[in-house]
């Protein structure tokens, strides 16, 4: 078995600008062609928002055309637009509907320079905001003076609410008040995920270019693991190839709603021992029980029962034949194993947000997984990174001597 394994750097190696950072610019400058006073025309409207703009050139010719068709509109032209143009403001009248008061729209926009730009830096602050929230819940159920304890997390939720409603509220009294403003950021995350999806799905699948990655070009996997929300590998390398996709978190499509969009974009698990399966007030901001609600892609599990099922065949064997000559029942090591499976990890960031599944394949004797990197920054991250998804004493046994089964490799 030959597995890949792509996060969003995968898209971004391509010249896709799929970063959070990219879709929170788009979500200004959208803004604008729908708010900007009547007024303004179209050479003054790209001049000011799109010129200067250091993005894909299909994605700021997007933006030009809805704004001009939105003016046609506004002007009463019957022969403006063809149906291709119709069904894509169509689509961008419901991707505003999606954005405009969202709370994390306007959170992350606020605090981009102070968060960072990769899903990760995303992930992680909205991890902040839940897990603050959760605390201040706790604190209200147990009673008693709770500002002093919450002084910490008082900053964040204050942040979050400036930017949902522009203004403060004293949200750290009441369960009922938490739960209410819980269940607005739920909302505000789905309609978030919505809007994303339609701007991955009409603008960054319809870019057309010819970048390649060498090394991916090689590879030829017979399985690919995707993280992305999009189908680049298969449109740049696998058209008329015998490949099994998964695509763990989602796969865009116009064609979806909010109700029916099954992108998962969340928090990894946070809480420990009975509180995971006690406390569940915050569990649809956390991507296990969003993959199960709208059930995105779970072969990976079928990959890892036959990785492990091969291991256990080739162990029983040896362990057989050692019996028969009399010799001691040893374990296999690593380099050992005849039966090996590979595994190939590119442009995922290897945070412990998706540490179930990296874990479940990395941590298998018969597989031999290389990482690929771009630059000595991003190989410094990977292997801090890794430490947090298997720890410290599997990393070094597996990246060294005989039991070494990792390998991380620069590209070209």
């Amino acid at each position: 078995m030959k597995i890949l394994l792509i996060g969003n750097g995968f898209d971004r190696a391509h010249g896709l600008p799929t970063q959070y950072k990219d879709f929170l610019d788009f979500c200004e400058r959208i803004t604008l062609v729908y708010e900007l006073d009547e007024s303004v025309e179209l050479k003054e409207f790209t001049s000011k928002y799109l010129n200067n703009w250091d993005i894909h050139l299909e994605v700021k010719n997007t933006l030009a055309m809805c704004f001009y068709e939105r003016r046609c509109i506004k002007n009463g032209d019957e022969n403006r637009t063809d149906e291709l143009s119709v069904k894509t403001n169509d689509l961008f009248d419901e991707l505003f509907t999606h954005i405009k008061e969202n709370a994390w729209i306007n959170y992350f926009s606020q605090h981009i320079n102070s968060v960072g730009e990769n899903w990760i830096n995303f992930e992680s602050e909205i991890s902040r905001v839940i897990q603050a929230l959760d605390e201040n819940r706790k604190l209200i159920e147990q009673g008693g003076p709770v500002y002093k304890k919450l002084i910490r997390n008082q900053g964040i939720l204050l942040d979050m609410l400036n930017a949902s409603i522009g203004k403060t509220l004293d949200i750290f009294k009441r369960i009922e008040d938490v739960d209410k403003y819980t269940r607005r950021l739920e909302m505000d995350l789905k309609r978030l995920t919505r809007a994303f999806e339609i701007y991955l799905a009409e603008i960054i699948e319809k870019i057309e270019n010819s970048v390649t990655v060498p090394e991916i070009e090689l590879l030829m996997p017979d399985h690919v693991l995707s993280f992305n929300y999009t189908n680049t590998y298969m449109k740049k390398y696998g058209v008329n190839k015998d490949i099994t996709y998964d695509f763990v978190h989602g796969k865009a499509n116009v064609s979806n709603d909010i109700n029916t969009n099954n992108m998962v974009l969340g928090i990894d698990e946070y809480l420990l021992d009975d509180r995971r399966n006690n406390d569940i007030e915050f569990v649809a901001f956390k991507k296990y029980y969003q993959r199960i609600v709208k059930e995105t892609g779970c072969l990976y599990v079928d990959w890892i029962d036959t990785l492990r099922k091969d291991l256990k065949k080739e162990e029983q064997h040896v362990s057989n034949m050692n019996r028969y000559f009399g010799i001691q029942d040893i374990k296999l090591k690593p380099a050992q194993i005849s039966n090996i499976s590979e595994l190939y990890i590119f442009g995922h960031s290897l945070d412990v947000t998706d540490k179930d599944i990296i874990r479940e394949l990395i941590l298998n004797d018969n597989v031999r997984t290389t990482i690929f990197y771009l630059n000595e920054m991003i190989h410094a991250d990977l292997v801090a990174n890794l430490i947090k998804v298997i720890g410290q004493e599997e990393l070094i046994k597996r990246t060294g001597g005989p039991t070494k089964t990792i390998v991380f490799k620069k590209l070209s």
